[in-house]
């Protein structure tokens, strides 16, 4: 499994710690930014003179967000808000492992 990061390509384990709690293969090659944008360029303009309704495995979009890390502050929504997370980050990351094993099991093929 490839992940693009900015101008490299990172490892999915580094970019997605989630992979190793789902039992995902380490990723094993590198595929630089550029390439993946082109690639789903490609696939883009195949997939919609071929009319196909569905989205292509990679596109321009999806390689620009897996190229960047998302974090973000809630410290401004904390102080003009009032908000309070409702669960953890480790009690969040827990329930998105155990979905996705359950949604594995239903349909095998979706996290392979």
């Amino acid at each position: 499994m490839l992940i693009c990061c900015w101008s490299t390509a990172c490892r999915v384990s580094s970019a997605i710690p989630l992979a190793g709690d789902l039992g995902l293969p380490q990723a094993t090659r590198r595929v630089p930014f550029g390439v993946a944008r082109a690639a789903g360029a490609v696939l883009e303009m195949i997939w919609n003179t071929l009319g196909i309704k569905r989205e292509p495995p990679m596109t321009r979009f999806l390689a620009s967000v897996l190229a960047r890390s998302h974090w973000y502050d809630i410290g401004p929504a904390a102080r003009d808000f009032d908000y309070r997370p409702r669960v953890s980050l480790d009690e969040g990351r827990r329930i998105v492992v155990a979905w996705a094993k359950e949604r594995a099991r239903a349909q095998p093929h979706d996290l392979k």
